[in-house]
């Protein structure tokens, strides 16, 4: 048989491998490499030296009552380590989406550089955007600590995505294939998780007037939850599809 006739009839990889194996021999890994050796000695820096405000990020998971203990402790200021865990935790939550557009083979009209920057921005613009509705529904809501509570644990949940999230996203870019994919469907799950746990810590936080005010309860899930999520999915089908 003919070069051509072997090359028809050789098996092709599986629709999930070809976008792996695009994904894996992208030319910005090299630069990739160098990004996360960055965040990693970054992050060694923040645990060394900021040690007991990089434990309290994983408090959010326990009760409500060590939550509330710490938020007071704070007193709604922001502290260098809080920033510098703000900053991290965007440069990884950022990165994870690059991996992502890369492994979805979702077209964009820049560079690599460019493309990462741009997510950057956006992640960065979304929560300046949740924060600016949590702070005007402090002027309609009558529970003004309540509502400066919740985004307390948000900005935590936040932070603790990109401590948490920082290991996949390395297995996601440098382990083989196999592993790699099994690693992006894991981080999709720990997100969920995320996701779910927010909204579970929400409604605790203000079940109790929740219960006795039905128009306060819609107001929060138009403008928290689904508004955002419509915006998001709008920007995606326009820049996307």
């Amino acid at each position: 048989s003919t070069p051509r006739a072997r090359s028809a009839s050789a098996p092709r990889s599986p629709p999930s491998q070809e976008k792996f194996i695009s994904k894996r021999n992208f030319a910005f890994k090299g630069y990739l490499f160098f990004i996360c050796i960055a965040l990693f000695i970054f992050l060694v820096f923040v645990k060394l030296t900021y040690g007991k405000e990089f434990t309290e990020v994983f408090l959010v998971l326990k009760n409500i009552g060590l939550s509330q203990q710490l938020f007071r402790e704070m007193s709604g200021s922001i502290s260098v380590p809080v920033m510098l865990i703000n900053f991290f935790s965007l440069c990884v939550i950022s990165l994870y989406i690059f991996l992502v557009q890369q492994f979805f083979k979702i077209q964009m009209p820049f560079s690599n550089w460019e493309t990462l920057g741009i997510i950057a921005l956006l992640v960065a613009a979304f929560f300046i955007f949740r924060n600016s509705l949590i702070f005007f529904l402090k002027l309609f809501f009558p529970f003004r600590k309540e509502v400066t509570f919740y985004y307390f644990t948000e900005a935590q949940i936040f932070r603790l995505a990109g401590l948490t999230i920082f290991p996949l996203v390395l297995l996601i870019a440098f382990t083989p294939n196999e592993i790699s994919q099994i690693m992006l469907f894991v981080s999709f799950g720990l997100l969920g998780s995320f996701l779910l746990f927010r909204l579970f810590r929400g409604f605790s936080i203000g079940k109790n007037f929740f219960s006795n005010s039905r128009f306060h309860f819609l107001l929060y899930i138009c403008t928290l939850e689904i508004a955002p999520f419509f915006i998001l999915l709008k920007l995606f089908f326009r820049w996307v599809v």
